[in-house]
């Protein structure tokens, strides 16, 4: 019932938590990881599609030892969230570090 404030009147259930706003909130959470999911996809085509170039690019590249891939960093179990985020920076981030391997590499 609303009270003429602008706001509607709203059950609370246990823990003081309005039920609408749990209720949004559990939908959110399929949302975010759906979209995690399509990241995490994209960033695979991404690699693959890196994999592909540098495949193709070999005949006219110079022969560069690689160094060892740096260690993954420990996800923090107490934010999922963050800690994806975290995971999917990390990746990007080494699909960048290729390309400019690449680039550094090539003898064109």
């Amino acid at each position: 019932m609303g009270y003429g404030n602008g706001y509607a009147e709203q059950a609370v259930g246990l823990g003081g938590a309005y039920i609408g706003e749990t209720a949004l909130a559990q939908k959110r959470m399929p949302l975010i990881q759906e979209a995690l999911m399509g990241q995490d996809k994209r960033i695979e085509e991404l690699h693959a599609a890196l994999s592909m170039l540098e495949e193709r690019l070999t005949p006219v590249m110079q022969n560069v030892p690689t160094g060892e891939p740096a260690g993954a960093a420990t996800p923090d179990p107490n934010v999922p969230l963050v800690s994806a985020l975290n995971g999917s920076n990390r990746r990007l981030e080494a699909a960048v570090n290729r390309v400019r391997r690449l680039i550094d590499r090539l003898e064109l």
